[in-house]
């Protein structure tokens, strides 16, 4: 494959097929399209979320609701992440199951230009949220493993910062924003283009008919609480997180 110039970047779909086909739909021409995972959990269609992803991103992560899938009582005490789990456990079919449980936590792409990653880039604290607040302590990974982006999602909000401001050889930070839940108090649909060639990020959001959502996951029995939180643009403890 010829090495991408331009890149997709989606995450934290979380089982919303209406706000994942708007952003495919949207999104401007690319080389490849990359998704950060957290492609199930909490929506109502994760069948479908992922077999959109299968199609067409060429990298998918192993989120903590990919972990989930497989370890439910790490769930427990989120009773709104728990019913989203216990759906997708009775609608995806084992095939769909197997490939969510064969996904890598953190990649490179771009012969490690590109570092991807759902929460944190070291192994061993994953899940750890990056936010604008604690992004200068990734200067240090970014000089030791000279990554020129690093797309990362888990908080749900989006935003970009230039290591460079700290050091001249530090590389771009990004969160793409939620596809399926954003939690910056905009409801809109989130995702971010790569441009390698000017070494820039565009942060884009897009809207889409989140009601149609609502009324799928009143259907699907799940918590009424994960439909208000698409309208709210927000999740209740977002401003422990909004910077």
């Amino acid at each position: 494959m010829i090495d991408p110039t331009t890149i997709g970047v989606v995450t934290d779909i979380h089982g919303n097929s209406t706000a994942l086909r708007a952003v495919l739909d949207d999104m401007p021409a690319v080389d490849e399209l990359v998704c950060l995972g957290d492609v199930v959990g909490y929506g109502p269609n994760p069948g479908e979320c992922v077999e959109l992803i299968r199609e067409h991103a060429t990298v998918t992560l192993y989120g903590n609701h990919e972990l989930f899938l497989s370890e439910p009582a790490m769930c427990a005490s989120n009773t709104d992440a728990t019913a989203g789990i216990q759906h997708a456990l009775g609608t995806l079919t084992d095939d769909q199951l197997a490939w969510t449980q064969d996904l890598p936590y953190t990649t490179t792409i771009c012969d490690g230009d590109v570092s991807l990653a759902h929460g944190h880039p070291n192994s061993e604290t994953p899940y750890k949220y990056i936010t604008k607040a604690n992004a200068t302590t990734l200067v240090p990974h970014s000089r030791e493993n000279g990554w020129e982006y690093l797309a990362v999602g888990h908080s749900h909000i989006q935003f970009q910062l230039d290591l460079q401001r700290y050091h001249d050889d530090a590389g771009l930070l990004f969160n793409p924003g939620s596809v399926g839940q954003p939690r910056d108090k905009d409801p809109r649909a989130a995702y971010g283009v790569i441009h390698r060639d000017t070494r820039t990020v565009d942060l884009h959001r897009v809207e889409y008919n989140i009601e149609r959502v609502v009324k799928q996951i009143r259907r699907a029995g799940l918590p009424s609480a994960s439909g208000q939180r698409l309208r709210d643009g927000q999740h209740p403890q977002t401003n422990r997180l909004w910077r």
